[in-house]
């Protein structure tokens, strides 16, 4: 991919170039540091902006959104699918509209804005769902797995579950990216077995893949009793989520271990986690995150509070 652009940008093409960027970035943002994913995209809308291609431009800024999530910039996703969302939405709208939704649904939701979030998932997941996008609809479910769990709604979460599962098969590596999604979700719904299947029928990607089927992984060692597993997958998992400079993925994974570590009498290595997971989820505006941690903490919630 990276051969082909360079191709493209040498023969000063920029209309191949810029699909080559989008392509490049939407596979690297698995595999590479998402700062240095970030950058490359910003070349390609640079470049498009340059020369005046704004379909092309706001193609790119759609991939954007894709590395500003782990890296916990939101609130530069949220204004630049917002952006992307009502300039669309003014041609008289596409999928486009669709995908941003989905986008905003997901962020309320962790920012605990369940109306919201169910206000977006409804103008955007159908549409993604029956686009024919196996990788577009395997994320889609995964997402309103998470956004009707918040919601409190348990016939639209099994829905999206069941949506996940079937579509989880043709959607290779993202049947582990999605199922880590979604999975302490799936599990706390009593689908702990659905969650397995999904997993047993993903392929192996890439590092972000295998940070995510780790999270899934330790949900499920969680709720079979195994705190010791579930404790090393999720500390495996921030490992590798850090090393590709993600904000996001390491919370969840704090979060995960330290319920299996405070299930191990282990409070005093739970405490940090937890701390540390507060912090950040606040930093990026996961006030759901945040608040999930905070319950763990027990007799010092108080003090988590007004740290």
């Amino acid at each position: 991919l990276r051969e082909a652009l360079d191709m493209h940008l040498d023969s000063n093409n920029p209309d191949r170039a810029n699909a080559a960027y989008n392509n490049l970035a939407t596979s690297a943002v698995f595999f590479r540091p998402a700062g240095r994913v970030l950058a490359l995209i910003d070349e390609a809308i640079e470049m498009c902006d340059e020369r005046g291609y704004v379909a092309h431009s706001e193609f790119s800024r759609m991939t954007r959104l894709e590395s500003l999530f782990p890296l916990g910039r939101w609130v530069d996703l949220r204004r630049d699918a917002q952006a992307i969302l009502e300039a669309d939405t003014a041609r008289g709208g596409s999928r486009v509209s669709a995908v941003c939704n989905v986008w905003l649904a997901l962020l309320a939701a962790y920012a605990g804005d369940a109306v919201t979030a169910g206000v977006h998932l409804d103008a955007g997941a159908e549409a993604v769902l029956a686009s024919g996008d196996a990788q577009g609809a395997t994320t889609t479910a995964a997402l309103g797995v998470v956004v009707s769990a918040a919601r409190g709604d348990g016939d639209a979460l099994a829905r999206y579950a069941d949506r996940l599962e079937s579509s989880a098969a043709a959607a290779g590596q993202f049947a582990d990216f999605c199922a880590g999604a979604a999975a302490p979700e799936l599990v706390a719904a009593g689908r702990a077995d659905q969650l397995r299947r999904i997993l047993a029928s993903a392929s192996p990607g890439g590092p972000w893949d295998r940070a995510r089927r780790l999270q899934a992984e330790a949900v499920i060692a969680a709720h079979d009793g195994d705190h010791g597993g579930a404790v090393d997958a999720a500390l495996e998992s921030i490992e590798i989520s850090e090393a590709l400079e993600h904000v996001f993925d390491p919370i969840r994974s704090r979060i995960i271990a330290a319920r299996s570590l405070l299930a191990l009498d282990r409070d005093e290595v739970a405490r940090p986690l937890l701390h540390q997971a507060i912090a950040d989820a606040e930093s990026i505006g996961a006030s759901y995150l945040a608040a999930d941690a905070r319950s763990l903490l027990g007799d010092e919630n108080q003090f988590a509070a007004e740290r």
